[in-house]
C-alpha cells in the first residue's frame, strides 16, 4: 500500500535503506583493507539514490533500476577492486523496481522476504568481519 504523502510503499523505502545500509558496511570494509576510499564511497551513494525520487512511484521504480544496474554491472565487471560486494545491494534494487509490476503482488512479497533475508545475512558477513 502506497504511502499517502510520498506514493511509494514504505516497506520499499526500507527496503532501499537496508541497501544503503549493505553498502556502507560493505564500503567500511573495504576501506579499511585498501586506498580507494573515494570509489568506495562514491558507489556507496548509488544506493539512497531512489529515495531522492520517493514522491513518484514511476521514476522512484526507474531510480531503482538504474542504481541496481549500475552497482550489478560494475560489481560484475570490476569485481578485483573489491566492487563485487555491492552486488547484492543492486539486486536488492533492481528486486524492489520490479516489485510492483504487473506480475501482482506475489511477486513484491517474494522479492521483499529475499532481500531483506539475504542483505541482512550479508551485511551482518561483514560486520563480523570487520
Amino acid at each position: 500500500m502506497a504511502d499517502e504523502r510520498t506514493g511509494v510503499a514504505r516497506w520499499r523505502l526500507g527496503l532501499v535503506v537496508l541497501t544503503t545500509l549493505a553498502s556502507v558496511a560493505a564500503s567500511v570494509w573495504l576501506i579499511q583493507r585498501s586506498d580507494l576510499v573515494v570509489l568506495y564511497v562514491l558507489w556507496t551513494l548509488f544506493s539512497p539514490v531512489p529515495l531522492v525520487f520517493a514522491r513518484d512511484g514511476a521514476a522512484f521504480r526507474t531510480a531503482c533500476f538504474i542504481a541496481g544496474g549500475v552497482l550489478v554491472g560494475t560489481g560484475l565487471f570490476y569485481a578485483l577492486l573489491g566492487l563485487i560486494l555491492f552486488v547484492p545491494s543492486g539486486f536488492a534494487l533492481l528486486a524492489v523496481g520490479l516489485a510492483d509490476r504487473p506480475a501482482g503482488p506475489v511477486w513484491g512479497t517474494v522479492s521483499m522476504v529475499v532481500s531483506v533475508v539475504s542483505l541482512t545475512c550479508w551485511t551482518v558477513g561483514i560486520i563480523e568481519r570487520v
